[in-house]
Protein backbone atom coordinates (compact mmCIF):
# COMPACT_ATOMS: atom_id res chain seq x y z
CA UNK A 1 0.00 0.00 0.00
CA UNK A 2 1.49 3.41 -1.21
CA UNK A 3 2.54 5.84 2.23
CA UNK A 4 -0.06 8.70 2.14
CA UNK A 5 0.74 12.32 2.62
CA UNK A 6 0.72 13.70 6.10
CA UNK A 7 -0.67 16.79 4.05
CA UNK A 8 -3.92 17.83 6.05
CA UNK A 9 -6.68 19.69 3.00
CA UNK A 10 -8.41 22.49 4.86
CA UNK A 11 -11.07 22.33 2.54
CA UNK A 12 -13.45 20.55 1.23
CA UNK A 13 -15.07 22.38 -1.49
CA UNK A 14 -17.70 20.06 -3.38
CA UNK A 15 -16.79 22.61 -6.54
CA UNK A 16 -20.75 21.75 -7.62
CA UNK A 17 -23.88 24.14 -8.10
CA UNK A 18 -25.73 25.30 -5.64
CA UNK A 19 -29.88 24.03 -6.41
CA UNK A 20 -32.50 26.08 -4.64
CA UNK A 21 -32.55 26.08 -0.73
CA UNK A 22 -36.25 24.27 -1.13
CA UNK A 23 -34.21 21.63 -2.89
CA UNK A 24 -32.38 20.52 0.01
CA UNK A 25 -34.93 20.27 2.52
CA UNK A 26 -35.28 16.48 3.47
CA UNK A 27 -37.73 14.31 3.62
CA UNK A 28 -38.47 13.69 7.62
CA UNK A 29 -40.43 10.76 6.67
CA UNK A 30 -38.11 8.83 4.94
CA UNK A 31 -35.49 9.52 7.27
CA UNK A 32 -36.93 8.65 10.35
CA UNK A 33 -38.79 5.27 8.27
CA UNK A 34 -37.30 1.69 8.50
CA UNK A 35 -35.79 2.13 4.59
CA UNK A 36 -33.24 4.32 5.40
CA UNK A 37 -32.22 2.97 8.58
CA UNK A 38 -31.59 -0.47 6.77
CA UNK A 39 -28.78 1.04 4.68
CA UNK A 40 -26.74 1.95 7.60
CA UNK A 41 -26.83 -1.69 8.37
CA UNK A 42 -24.67 -2.42 4.91
CA UNK A 43 -21.68 0.16 5.43
CA UNK A 44 -19.52 -1.52 8.05
CA UNK A 45 -19.23 -5.25 9.85
CA UNK A 46 -19.68 -3.17 12.88
CA UNK A 47 -23.41 -2.82 13.98
CA UNK A 48 -22.19 -0.38 16.91
CA UNK A 49 -20.53 1.63 13.84
CA UNK A 50 -23.52 1.27 11.60
CA UNK A 51 -25.67 2.68 15.13
CA UNK A 52 -23.51 5.98 15.62
CA UNK A 53 -23.26 6.59 11.75
CA UNK A 54 -27.09 6.32 11.51
CA UNK A 55 -27.52 8.94 14.87
CA UNK A 56 -25.11 11.24 13.42
CA UNK A 57 -27.03 11.11 10.17
CA UNK A 58 -30.02 11.98 11.43
CA UNK A 59 -28.50 14.65 13.41
CA UNK A 60 -26.98 15.99 10.53
CA UNK A 61 -29.82 15.57 8.28
CA UNK A 62 -32.12 17.26 10.80
CA UNK A 63 -30.12 20.34 11.39
CA UNK A 64 -29.13 21.05 7.55
CA UNK A 65 -32.36 20.89 6.10
CA UNK A 66 -33.51 23.09 3.67
CA UNK A 67 -29.83 24.82 3.89
CA UNK A 68 -26.72 24.78 1.26
CA UNK A 69 -24.31 23.80 4.95
CA UNK A 70 -23.03 20.57 5.71
CA UNK A 71 -21.76 19.16 9.12
CA UNK A 72 -18.70 16.19 9.64
CA UNK A 73 -17.92 13.83 11.98
CA UNK A 74 -14.89 11.92 12.45
CA UNK A 75 -15.11 8.90 14.05
CA UNK A 76 -12.28 6.63 15.09
CA UNK A 77 -13.10 2.98 14.34
CA UNK A 78 -10.91 1.84 16.99
CA UNK A 79 -13.23 2.83 19.26
CA UNK A 80 -15.76 3.58 17.82
CA UNK A 81 -15.87 7.06 19.15
CA UNK A 82 -16.33 11.12 17.64
CA UNK A 83 -12.74 12.60 17.65
CA UNK A 84 -14.13 15.65 15.99
CA UNK A 85 -16.56 17.86 14.30
CA UNK A 86 -18.00 20.54 11.99
CA UNK A 87 -21.23 21.54 12.97
CA UNK A 88 -21.05 25.56 12.60
CA UNK A 89 -19.96 26.12 9.13
CA UNK A 90 -21.34 28.96 7.62
CA UNK A 91 -19.52 28.40 3.92
CA UNK A 92 -22.03 26.90 0.99
CA UNK A 93 -21.21 23.52 0.00
CA UNK A 94 -18.02 22.99 2.02
CA UNK A 95 -16.11 22.18 5.21
CA UNK A 96 -13.40 24.43 6.26
CA UNK A 97 -10.21 22.99 8.45
CA UNK A 98 -9.56 25.16 11.05
CA UNK A 99 -6.06 24.88 13.03
CA UNK A 100 -8.05 23.33 15.41
CA UNK A 101 -9.95 21.18 13.81
CA UNK A 102 -6.42 20.02 12.07
CA UNK A 103 -5.00 19.52 15.36
CA UNK A 104 -7.49 17.04 16.66
CA UNK A 105 -7.74 15.03 13.59
CA UNK A 106 -3.91 14.88 12.84
CA UNK A 107 -3.48 12.35 15.69
CA UNK A 108 -5.36 9.14 14.02
CA UNK A 109 -5.11 7.25 10.67
CA UNK A 110 -7.42 5.69 9.27
CA UNK A 111 -10.13 7.47 10.59
CA UNK A 112 -13.84 7.40 9.14
CA UNK A 113 -15.14 10.76 8.13
CA UNK A 114 -18.86 11.15 7.50
CA UNK A 115 -20.89 14.48 6.17
CA UNK A 116 -23.26 15.56 4.39
CA UNK A 117 -24.34 17.13 0.32
CA UNK A 118 -27.32 19.11 1.04
CA UNK A 119 -27.48 19.08 -3.01
CA UNK A 120 -27.34 14.92 -3.15
CA UNK A 121 -24.45 14.53 -5.41
CA UNK A 122 -21.86 11.50 -5.01
CA UNK A 123 -18.26 11.94 -3.58
CA UNK A 124 -16.56 14.93 -5.36
CA UNK A 125 -13.13 15.00 -6.44
CA UNK A 126 -12.43 17.08 -3.31
CA UNK A 127 -13.82 14.74 -0.87
CA UNK A 128 -11.42 11.92 -2.85
CA UNK A 129 -8.16 13.79 -2.38
CA UNK A 130 -8.73 14.77 0.95
CA UNK A 131 -10.04 11.40 1.74
CA UNK A 132 -6.26 10.46 0.08
CA UNK A 133 -4.45 12.95 1.39
CA UNK A 134 -5.84 12.99 5.33
CA UNK A 135 -5.41 9.19 5.18
CA UNK A 136 -8.66 8.47 6.04
CA UNK A 137 -10.53 4.91 5.89
CA UNK A 138 -13.50 5.88 4.16
CA UNK A 139 -15.93 8.40 3.90
CA UNK A 140 -19.12 8.40 3.91
CA UNK A 141 -21.65 11.56 2.59
CA UNK A 142 -25.64 11.57 3.27
CA UNK A 143 -27.37 13.04 0.79
CA UNK A 144 -30.65 15.33 1.67
CA UNK A 145 -32.34 13.19 -0.66
CA UNK A 146 -31.92 10.28 1.16
CA UNK A 147 -28.95 8.65 -0.94
CA UNK A 148 -25.69 7.12 1.05
CA UNK A 149 -22.25 7.14 -0.54
CA UNK A 150 -18.99 5.00 0.66
CA UNK A 151 -15.53 6.20 -0.40
CA UNK A 152 -11.96 5.80 -0.46
CA UNK A 153 -8.93 6.81 -1.84
CA UNK A 154 -5.39 5.05 -1.92
CA UNK A 155 -3.82 7.95 -4.65
CA UNK A 156 -4.62 11.75 -5.61
CA UNK A 157 -6.13 12.35 -8.62
CA UNK A 158 -5.60 16.15 -10.47
CA UNK A 159 -8.99 18.10 -10.15
CA UNK A 160 -8.11 19.37 -13.67
CA UNK A 161 -8.13 16.40 -15.13
CA UNK A 162 -11.53 14.92 -13.65
CA UNK A 163 -13.38 18.73 -14.68
CA UNK A 164 -12.23 17.75 -18.28
CA UNK A 165 -14.14 14.16 -17.94
CA UNK A 166 -16.86 16.30 -16.61
CA UNK A 167 -17.25 18.60 -19.05
CA UNK A 168 -17.02 15.49 -21.52
CA UNK A 169 -20.26 14.19 -20.12
CA UNK A 170 -22.00 17.79 -19.48
CA UNK A 171 -20.96 18.11 -23.79
CA UNK A 172 -22.73 14.99 -24.54
CA UNK A 173 -26.25 16.15 -22.86
CA UNK A 174 -25.79 14.79 -19.53
CA UNK A 175 -26.81 16.75 -16.32
CA UNK A 176 -24.47 17.41 -13.58
CA UNK A 177 -25.36 14.62 -11.61
CA UNK A 178 -25.66 12.19 -13.64
CA UNK A 179 -21.71 13.68 -15.21
CA UNK A 180 -20.38 13.07 -12.03
CA UNK A 181 -21.92 9.93 -11.93
CA UNK A 182 -20.43 8.45 -14.97
CA UNK A 183 -16.79 10.64 -14.00
CA UNK A 184 -16.59 8.43 -11.02
CA UNK A 185 -17.16 5.39 -13.11
CA UNK A 186 -14.13 6.30 -15.46
CA UNK A 187 -12.00 7.17 -12.85
CA UNK A 188 -12.88 3.92 -11.21
CA UNK A 189 -11.22 2.09 -13.85
CA UNK A 190 -7.82 4.30 -14.05
CA UNK A 191 -7.18 5.05 -10.07
CA UNK A 192 -6.76 3.30 -6.75
CA UNK A 193 -10.22 4.94 -5.91
CA UNK A 194 -13.53 3.47 -4.96
CA UNK A 195 -16.95 4.86 -4.78
CA UNK A 196 -20.89 2.87 -4.22
CA UNK A 197 -23.98 3.91 -3.13
CA UNK A 198 -25.14 2.45 -0.23
CA UNK A 199 -28.60 0.21 -1.00
CA UNK A 200 -30.94 -2.11 1.44
CA UNK A 201 -29.24 -4.79 -0.55
CA UNK A 202 -25.70 -3.80 -0.25
CA UNK A 203 -22.77 -1.26 -1.22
Amino acid sequence: MKKKSIFLLKTEDERQRHGRIRDTAINHSYINGGDYRKKFDQISSSPKMNRLLYRLSKKILIHRSGTEFEDMYWINPENIVVVAEETGSRSRGKIEYTEKLISKIKKYNNLITLHSHPNSFPPSINDLNSNYYNNYDIGVIVCHDGKIFVYSSKQAINEEYYKLIIEKYLKSGYNEYEAQMFALDKLQEKFDIEVKEVTHYGI
